[in-house]
């Protein structure tokens, strides 16, 4: 799983948001090089494939939503950051 992944999963976690959500709250972090919304879009379209989010329509707008196996896996990624900072 690629560093864009991470981020998007977990700009995911609490909450479902946009393409433009995601995008706004990424850029919010603290992140020197952030990526682009194509790559972006791109990396949704991966995870909704490998099924990490799913997306709905409602208002006009995709809405992504993450699923419990995308929650999973960015729990375990957590995990093996906080070992590696152990």
């Amino acid at each position: 799983m690629s560093r864009i992944d991470c981020l998007v999963l977990a700009s995911l976690e609490k909450t479902s948001l946009s393409l433009t959500g995601i995008t706004n709250k990424i850029a919010s972090s603290n992140i020197k090089k952030l990526p682009t919304r194509i790559g972006i879009h791109a990396r949704l379209k991966k995870l909704n494939s490998e099924g990490f989010v799913i997306f709905n329509w409602q208002e006009g707008q995709k809405i992504y939503t993450i699923t419990n196996k995308g929650l999973l896996e960015i729990k375990q990624f957590i995990n093996q950051l906080m070992r590696l900072a152990a």
